[in-house]
């Protein structure tokens, strides 16, 4: 886990976000909210780490099982998932700015 840290590190500070929280962001991409629910708990995230960590989970989790259900009903499940992460992304970065903006006022 430790390696995972270290290398999304970078990736989590654009969302002004710790390392550690690139763990319960993978888990609900690849899985479902409950292991970032469960993960969140184990890292001991802040309460805007967890807001921005729950905002980006809830658009865009459970990648892997939702292509299959894409893929069942014919749809494109490339398009689809580039979508909810692209909107993922946008939101957790207008929370960073938001968080931003409200800490300096």
């Amino acid at each position: 886990m430790d390696w995972l840290v270290t290398i999304f590190t970078p990736v989590a500070g654009v969302f002004n976000l710790p390392g550690e929280a690139a763990v319960p962001l993978i888990s609900a991409f690849v899985l479902d909210e409950y292991g970032a629910i469960a993960a969140i708990k184990a890292v001991n995230l802040s309460g805007y780490s967890v807001t921005v960590v729950a905002v980006m989970t809830l658009i865009s989790h459970s990648l892997i099982i939702e292509t299959a259900i894409l893929k069942k009903m014919s749809l494109n499940a490339v398009f689809f998932n580039t979508y909810r992460l692209f909107w993922s992304i946008a939101a957790g970065l207008a929370l960073n700015v938001a968080g931003v903006a409200l800490s300096l006022w």
